[in-house]
Order: C-alpha cells, then sequence, then structure tokens
C-alpha cells in the first residue's frame, strides 16, 4: 500500500466524490473468481432492484426467438450469461460515476475524458490482439486508469490546476510534480480509491502501474502491460520510436500492427464525438464549460454502455443478440427488424416475438413517398411512428400492418446502416414515457444502430456467401451431370446395338437368349436412369 496516496485520499475533503454500486464489485469479484454458482449470482443482483429489472427485460428479449417470458431472476441469469451480466451492471455502474463525477470540474476534464476513452478502446484491442485478457476488464481499466487526477482535482482545485499549469510547461512530468507537492501521485490514488471500493486486484494493478517504464513492465500481468502500453501508445498516435519498441517488449507487436490498433481505436472515439454533434465554438465560456461537461458525460455514458456491446452482438443468433441489447441498453422488449432485400426494393420482417410467425409474409415498399417506415430509413432519421389506428386514412395500410404487430403505445423508428448503405429498420414498442426518454438519447441510439448495422451487413454478407456456395456447389452438380450425360450416350449406344445384333444372331431357342435379354432390359434401365438428369443441365436436355 502507497501511504502517502492512502493518507491524501482519506484526509482530504471528498464529499462530493460519488460512491462506485456494491453490487457491481461484488458482482465483479464472484465472477472474476471463476467459481461462482447461479444461487450466489442470484444474491448479489437481488440487491439492485433496478439491475434485476433490467436483466428480466433483457432474458424476456431473448424470448422473442427462443423462449416463454420469464420473471423469474435466476432464469434470467442462465438466459443470459455472465459475460452480459457484467456488461450491464458495469456499463450501468460506470454511468452514474462518470455522470456525477463531471459535476464541478474544471474545462481540462475534457482532454482528460478523451485520453481516458481512447485509452480505454486501445486496451480492448491490445487485449483482443496479444495479452490473452479479458478485453472488457481492460477496457473498464483503460477506462479509469486516470481516475486519480479529478479525484485529486476535486480535493485541491487551485493547487492542482496550477500544478497542470506547471506540468505544461516544463519537462517535468506530471507524476513527478505530484509526488513533490503531495508524495503521491494520480496513479497511486486512483489505486487507492479502487482499492476501497473493492475492485478486482489485478484492475487496481493497472491502474497503479500504468505509468510505469517499460522495463519494468516487461513480465507483468497482461493487463497490467495493456493498460500502460495503451496509455503511453495515445500520447505517441504514430507509433515512433518509443511507441514502436513498447509494443515490441510488452506485447511483442509490430510497427504495422501497433499502428492498425491504434487507428482502430481514434476511429471508434471519432464516431462517438461525430454522434455527439460537438461544436467547440462558443462565446460565452462558462456556457461552453458547461456544454463541455455535459456533452463529455454522455460521451463517458455512451462509451461504457457500447464498450461490451460488439461482442454480445456478436454472440449467438444475430437477431436475438441485437433484442437482448435493446433490452439491456434501452430496457425495451418490444421490436421488429425490417431488412433490406436482396433486390433493394422492399424491406421484408425479419424478427418479431415468436408468438407472430405470420409477420415473416409482411413487407414494404423501400420507397419515401409509399411507407413513413421506408422513409426514416431512406432519409436516415430517428423518428416516432404513429401508433395504430383502425380510423387513419392518412398512413398506408402495409405500414399500420407491420405497427400493429408492436406491443406498446408509440413506436420509434431508427435507420441501420452500414459503410453508407441502408441496411434496415429498426422499430421499438414503447410506452408514451419510454418514447419520450429515449428520444432524449439521440448519441446513444446513433452509437448502437451504427453496431448493429454493422453486424446485420456482416450477416447479410455471410448469408449470401452461403447461398452463393451452395449455389456454385449445385452449379458443380449439374455439369458434372452432363458430363456423365455425355459420357456415357455413346457407351450405352454401342452396348445396345451390340446386344441387339447378338440376340438377333441367336437362335429362338437358344439358351443365351434370355440372358441377353435381360442384359437389354438394365442398359436400357441405366439410359432411362441417365436421361433423367438430362432436364437438370442449366435447365435444358442434354444431347447425348
Amino acid at each position: 500500500m502507497t501511504v502517502p496516496a492512502n493518507e491524501f485520499l482519506h484526509r482530504s475533503s471528498l464529499a462530493e466524490l460519488p460512491a462506485f454500486p456494491a453490487v457491481v464489485l461484488s458482482l465483479l469479484e464472484a465472477t472474476a473468481r471463476g467459481d461462482a454458482g447461479p444461487r450466489e449470482i442470484e444474491t448479489i443482483i437481488a440487491r439492485d432492484s433496478t439491475l434485476v429489472a433490467r436483466l428480466l427485460g433483457a432474458a424476456n428479449a431473448a424470448a422473442y426467438t427462443r423462449s416463454t417470458p420469464t420473471d423469474s431472476l435466476r432464469e434470467a441469469i442462465a438466459r443470459l450469461g455472465l459475460s452480459r451480466i457484467n456488461t450491464l451492471a458495469v456499463a450501468t455502474a460506470v454511468r452514474g460515476f462518470f455522470q456525477a463525477l463531471d459535476r464541478g470540474q474544471p474545462v481540462w476534464v475534457e482532454a482528460l475524458w478523451r485520453h481516458g476513452l481512447l485509452c480505454a478502446q486501445l486496451a480492448r484491442e491490445l487485449a483482443r490482439a496479444r495479452a490473452n485478457s479479458c478485453p472488457e476488464t481492460a477496457y473498464l481499466a483503460g477506462l479509469l486508469h486516470d481516475v486519480g487526477k479529478p479525484v485529486m482535482g476535486l480535493a485541491r482545485p487551485e493547487e492542482y490546476q496550477r500544478l497542470l499549469a506547471d506540468a505544461e510547461a516544463s519537462d517535468r512530468g506530471l507524476q513527478g510534480l505530484e509526488q513533490a507537492r503531495w508524495g503521491c501521485d494520480h496513479s497511486q490514488v486512483g489505486a487507492e480509491l479502487l482499492a476501497d471500493w473493492g475492485f478486482p486486484a489485478l484492475l487496481i494493478d493497472a491502474v497503479r502501474y500504468h505509468h510505469q517504464p517499460v522495463p519494468a513492465l516487461e513480465h507483468a500481468h497482461p493487463l497490467v502491460r495493456c493498460v500502460a502500453l495503451a496509455n503511453l501508445l495515445c500520447h505517441h498516435p504514430e507509433v515512433d520510436v518509443t511507441g514502436r519498441q513498447a509494443a515490441a517488449r510488452l506485447l511483442d507487436l509490430g510497427r504495422e500492427d501497433t499502428q492498425t490498433l491504434v487507428t482502430a481505436a481514434q476511429h471508434e472515439l471519432a464516431k462517438t464525438c461525430t454522434a455527439l454533434g460537438e461544436d467547440d465554438a462558443a462565446s460565452d465560456l462558462k456556457g461552453a464549460h458547461e456544454r463541455v461537461v455535459q456533452r463529455l458525460g454522455d460521451q463517458v455514458r455512451t462509451a461504457a454502455l457500447t464498450g461490451g456491446l460488439g461482442a454480445a452482438l456478436a454472440e449467438g443468433d444475430t437477431l436475438e443478440s441485437l433484442a437482448i441489447c435493446v433490452a439491456l441498453l434501452f430496457g425495451v422488449r418490444h421490436l421488429l427488424v425490417l431488412e433490406v432485400d436482396e433486390t433493394g426494393e422492399r424491406l421484408s420482417a425479419t424478427a418479431m416475438p415468436a408468438n407472430d410467425p405470420a409477420i415473416s409474409e409482411l413487407s414494404l415498399p423501400l420507397e419515401t413517398a409509399a411507407s413513413p417506415i421506408a422513409a426514416l430509413l431512406l432519409e436516415d432519421r430517428i423518428a416516432p411512428l404513429k401508433t395504430p389506428d383502425p380510423g387513419a386514412i392518412d398512413q398506408p395500410v402495409a405500414d399500420r400492418q407491420v405497427l400493429d404487430r408492436l406491443p406498446g403505445e408509440a413506436a420509434l423508428g431508427l435507420p441501420l446502416y452500414s459503410e453508407g448503405r441502408p441496411v434496415a429498420a429498426l422499430i421499438l414498442g414503447l410506452s408514451h414515457g419510454q418514447l419520450q426518454a429515449l428520444q432524449a438519447e439521440a448519441p446513444l441510439l446513433r452509437t448502437f444502430a451504427a453496431q448493429a448495422g454493422a453486424l446485420l451487413a456482416r450477416r447479410q454478407r455471410e448469408d449470401q456467401a452461403v447461398r452463393q456456395a451452395r449455389e456454385e456447389a449445385s452449379a458443380q452438380q449439374r455439369r458434372r451431370e452432363a458430363e456423365l450425360v455425355k459420357a456415357t450416350a455413346n457407351p450405352i449406344t454401342v452396348m445396345q446395338n451390340y446386344l441387339s445384333v447378338l440376340q438377333q444372331q441367336l437362335e429362338a431357342d437358344h439358351p443365351g437368349q434370355s440372358g441377353v435379354s435381360a442384359l437389354r432390359d438394365e442398359v436400357e434401365r441405366i439410359r432411362e436412369l441417365i436421361s433423367e438428369l438430362e432436364p437438370t443441365v442449366d435447365g435444358n436436355p442434354a444431347n447425348p
């Protein structure tokens, strides 16, 4: 234990510091052991009614394609699995923590959160690529690795502001200035805070040692190496000599692979910022600060909620996983997916509660003027849709048929795109309260829609590849049949002629007549069997 950091943490006035939910910490600890049973997990989760409600909603979303709804927490745990449960619990906790932590912080928090988001994304990519460490744990560690900075800022606001300015103006690192001033640095303070909250020891180590020199980290746990390297690469995004040497020593990564991972992480962060519609131009400094804090709180929340979404969506059946993620993120159980068909001219329903299989028979024209649902997809709009009204005459019947299948007082449509191409329209069945709440969640909806669109597009490509493979196999089979028909035509004719001549040469009462007749019958049967293949050769009879 670093005594100065511990003393700093507990002697400082940190009444404004939010607490991390004990339920989440208990859940992380139990699942990290690897031997936690369903009963223990159920006991932990039951202490948080909000989490229980979200899990039940998610489990019942899974029932769209497989089972009947459940109100049993144990059944919900069995259906979802610990990986999805951890994703939901951590996302909910990080959301609340960072929203509370953002309040009252100075403007430098913008750069801090941007760095934290990039480090989290990059730590996850590194864990996936090389480290054999849990990617989502690496993501959370990357997100929290600098948590000591705002904690020190809350405790000593004016002093810490001056310290940051001194660090910018000098060659001495911030950690050195922190150590000289208080006898501890932000990595130690952050680690002590997470230890007080009961976070897993390895995650605490990743926070504590993320500024250690590369030689000292070379044989550390993969999670520690991932977060330290991610932090270093955030400061060396061009993978210069420092970044290249660190990547090689810590994770045995070459420069090209390292640059690819850094670029991918930057791209993910840029997409989040674009979805938030950030505008840094502002004349009123106080108003700009408030907007920055609000945007960054939303940004961190969005990244936390969607942090494990890609992995969750990739698990199991695509549409079932999509329904589960909608329930996890938004608490919505009723949805319908309308995918653009192969012709690109219609939307076909492909996902719905299993009690209405006839939904697959419904489709809509992919035309702006002909269908409000198609219009929101083609115009790339998130928009509410009218609830079906038997007396309404201004809404196409085809759209009313689709919306009538969704339970709820209202509906919200999300356009799903991939690489600039419309893939599907996702329609959510909601209460009026849910509709109002979700309309205020545009950044999160956009982030989710981008990932869901990419997933559906990938599934469509995979389905198309399977169909093409089957068609190629069928065509190859037809070619083989054609070759068989062609190759056997002449030999069969020769055999028939030979047997006919032989039969004529034999006396009528010759004992061999019966044998020759039997052979002629068999040859004729073979010819008939082969002739049945003729119409299947490119749809036309084969010429013998």
